[in-house]
């Protein structure tokens, strides 16, 4: 294995394999006629695009009726959408409406660039009304009311695993390493496991993350000190990395840009197990027949030294640009956005879980989630979901800047393509976070 490596550079390696930042490939929803008011929403790809497709197409056409305003729907890929968003916030020219993670919205807030909603969160219930509301509270004002809970969970093939004889998801990282070992010397997989590896995408960063946290690591403490070069962090890279070298996760993972390229090999049964989320099992119920939809699995992750199932999970949510002409038709979009019917409509496209507390139990969606499969697994990860800095913390500035700059995501390419030890690669990482968090301190 030392000689596979030997002489890989790493960002010859990448763009070899074709990676690339798709920046500038932005798609927009089909919208409506337009007339002197139009409202412009920026989102993001939730794995669901057509469902995702029909619901803002809907929503379009209701406020269209409710308020004579067209709306303009924009879908940004989330390997280039935090550099967008700063490029237009720089410039001043964000749209009217924006869909981000908790800690994006701290930090537009801080440069004066967000407009705070406290006002509309107490007209959907106010903050108890929601789950982790908390998580976008900063300076005594809310930046953005949360909008969904994401879990990643394990997606994996039950028929495979059926062949080397489990009858479940592995539960802990022996059983993952048993049965990825399992795959390739029994069956024919081009890979066992189907995990990131590329230092440029984001997705890459939430994968080894939750396996930091299954490890007992963190990035911070209870008192906000940065806390990543830990023994829980070092056994995560290495056990993460070992995955690689060891031949159960394919090598041209390192040049992967997009969750359909593993998706794809899971789909193909080509590989066994990978991460997923719920978004994911409405495009696979969508795009498979169901004799093939039937033969995945959905569990919690397993347990890690720490006896924690870790998993990275999102709880976005949409917030108001400072710089919107109409601020006022803004928030009653998102007034409308929390109306029942809506949230139904809107939880049926991305098949996520609701951050209103009220919805938890809503026997319409618990019905439509149960043709998905997906639900109990993600019900059960849940109490074991971290984001970047906030497992004992809210967010603070730093953590988009952590998350942005790739840092987790580096420290596996320090060890895989420039043949670091795990020990060095892990405190390169954490000396980086310092310097990020000390650049807000001062």
């Amino acid at each position: 294995m030392e000689n596979e490596r030997e002489g890989i550079s790493r960002r010859s390696f990448i763009k070899g394999l074709g990676a690339s930042l798709a920046l500038g490939s932005i798609s927009s929803f089909t919208t409506f006629a337009q007339n002197s008011s139009q409202l412009t929403v920026w989102t993001a790809p939730l794995g669901a695009t057509q469902a995702e497709n029909r619901y803002y197409n809907s929503m379009a056409k209701k406020f269209k009726e409710k308020t004579g305003t067209d709306v303009k729907v924009t879908s940004i890929p989330w390997s280039g959408i935090w550099q967008k968003y700063l490029a237009a916030a720089s410039a001043k020219k964000l749209p009217d409406i924006l869909w981000m993670p908790a800690s994006w919205a701290i930090r537009l807030n801080q440069d004066g660039h967000l407009l705070p909603l406290s006002d509309t969160m107490n007209s959907i219930g106010g903050s108890d009304a929601f789950y982790n509301a908390d998580w976008f509270f900063y300076q005594g004002e809310y930046w953005a009311i949360p909008v969904v809970r994401n879990p990643r969970i394990c997606l994996y093939r039950k028929d495979l695993l059926e062949e080397v004889g489990y009858n479940h998801a592995p539960r802990t990282w022996e059983e993952l390493e048993e049965v990825s070992k399992a795959l390739m010397e029994q069956t024919n997989v081009y890979s066992a496991t189907a995990f990131l590896f590329n230092s440029e995408v984001r997705t890459t960063d939430q994968h080894i993350f939750s396996f930091v946290v299954q490890g007992g690591g963190q990035i911070l403490d209870k008192e906000g000190n940065v806390d990543f070069d830990s023994p829980g962090t070092r056994e995560a890279y290495k056990f993460y990395t070992d995955l690689l070298f060891k031949g159960y996760n394919p090598r041209d993972s390192l040049g992967w840009t997009e969750e359909s390229q593993f998706l794809d090999l899971i789909k193909a049964k080509q590989s066994a197990i990978t991460f997923g989320m719920p978004g994911n099992a409405i495009a696979l119920k969508n795009t498979l027949p169901q004799e093939r939809f039937d033969k995945l699995g959905f569990a919690p992750f397993w347990k890690g030294p720490s006896g924690r199932s870790g998993s990275f999970g999102a709880n976005d949510g949409w917030a108001v640009s400072n710089y919107s002409d109409t601020p006022e038709l803004a928030k009653e979009f998102i007034r409308m956005v929390f109306e029942e019917d809506n949230l139904i409509e809107w939880f049926k496209a991305v098949s996520m879980l609701p951050p209103l507390k009220r919805m938890a139990n809503n026997q319409e969606l618990k019905e439509h989630f149960k043709e998905y499969k997906f639900y109990d697994a993600a019900i059960k990860q849940l109490p074991s979901v971290a984001r970047f800095n906030y497992r004992y913390s809210k967010p603070t500035l730093a953590a988009a800047d952590v998350e942005d700059n790739h840092v987790l995501a580096d420290a596996l390419n320090d060890i895989v393509l420039d043949d670091m030890p795990v020990g060095e690669a892990v405190k390169k990482a954490h000396g980086r976070i310092v310097k990020l968090y000390e650049k807000y301190r001062t």
